[in-house]
């Protein structure tokens, strides 16, 4: 009898943590508004990543991203950036942003585990990862703006 309390316990204690789990990282996504020039908008649901120490992790070791979804880096300052896909299982499209919100360099297809840098060609306050395909399914281009969270 004691086994039974134990397993069921322990089965609850599983399904808590796993909804925890899931209601945090949910809670931490923000939507965030691409303005596309010519196409009207888009809304993706974005994690942000805005200490260095999440900024380093970025989207390491994931298998999996929603398509409607991505992380947006987020710098103190507007300066030159550069990235790599070290550790990073999904392939990715990179949206380089000024700090007027503005898109000016987009990488597509970054590729899993390349250990090529990949530079912002210009001062950069957040980078905008997206699934890779994201970039031509949707029409985004340089010169498109996002509207992202308030300093």
């Amino acid at each position: 009898m004691a086994k039974k309390k134990s397993g069921l316990f322990m089965a609850v204690l599983g399904l808590v943590l796993t909804g925890f789990l899931a209601f945090t990282q949910k809670s931490m996504a923000e939507p965030l508004v691409i303005e596309r020039q010519n196409n009207g908008i888009i809304t993706v649901e974005v994690e942000v990543a805005d200490t260095p120490e999440m900024r380093s992790k970025g989207l390491m070791f994931r298998k999996t991203m929603p398509e409607m979804s991505g992380m947006l880096f987020k710098f103190d300052q507007e300066r030159m950036i550069a990235m790599w896909m070290k550790n990073t299982f999904i392939p990715l499209d990179m949206l380089f942003v000024g700090s007027n919100g503005i898109v000016h360099n987009i990488k597509r297809g970054a590729q899993p585990q390349d250990l090529t840098v990949i530079e912002s060609g210009a001062p950069t306050k957040w980078v905008l990862e997206l699934n890779a395909g994201f970039v031509d399914k949707y029409n985004i281009r340089t010169g498109d703006r996002l509207r992202v969270p308030a300093d």
